[in-house]
């Protein structure tokens, strides 16, 4: 059934703006009457997070394609706080206004900010390595970054628990608009 199929995919639905659609903007409630207002209403914010989605996996590709020059141009440290901070942005704005145009900005913002989340840490724990290691970088380094991954993504899972208990998506972008926040801070 579709509620099952929603309860799944808040689930393990690691980005926030992807839930926005069906009931933050729309309205829609997947556990209404077939052929009802708020079953269409659910079902247009499907369609619409799903092109969010296209849009996002379209960018992450542009951008990973065009990371190393980025990278070049700004340095990590600029462009970890630059796109983190853009992110931030735009997660409050989505959670404030509910707008479709900013869902598909964000849904950009996502693309580009998934393509730092996962090169940044690997730069910075091979070049730390270096540092430590006399000039040779260590597996070890790397294979700590890629065994928090995990750890990452089960702290997201927790968001569709979150999500049902509070009937709204919005904590969801504000739980990814804190840890941006935190995250340009640290940087």
């Amino acid at each position: 059934r579709i509620e099952k199929a929603d309860e799944v995919s808040k689930t393990i639905a690691w980005d926030a703006p992807r839930l926005s659609p069906t009931t933050g903007i729309y309205k829609g409630d997947p556990a209404s009457p077939i052929g009802s207002r708020e079953y269409h209403r659910f079902l247009e914010g499907v369609t619409v997070g799903s092109r969010g989605t296209l849009l996002y996996f379209i960018v992450f590709a542009i951008a990973s394609f065009f990371h190393q020059k980025s990278l070049e141009f700004f340095g990590w440290k600029k462009e970890t706080i630059i796109v983190t901070f853009s992110y931030f942005v735009l997660c409050i704005i989505l959670s404030i206004s509910k707008n479709i145009y900013v869902f598909y900005i964000t849904s950009v913002g996502t693309g580009i900010m998934r393509t730092i989340s996962m090169t940044v840490p690997y730069i910075l724990a091979n070049k730390i390595s270096a540092e430590t290691n006399g000039g040779k970088c260590s597996s070890i380094a790397i294979s700590m970054i890629a065994a928090m991954l995990p750890c990452g993504m089960f702290c997201v899972t927790m968001m569709g628990p979150l999500i049902q208990a509070t009937g709204s998506p919005d904590v969801s972008m504000w739980y990814v608009a804190v840890w941006s926040g935190l995250a340009c801070l640290s940087a």
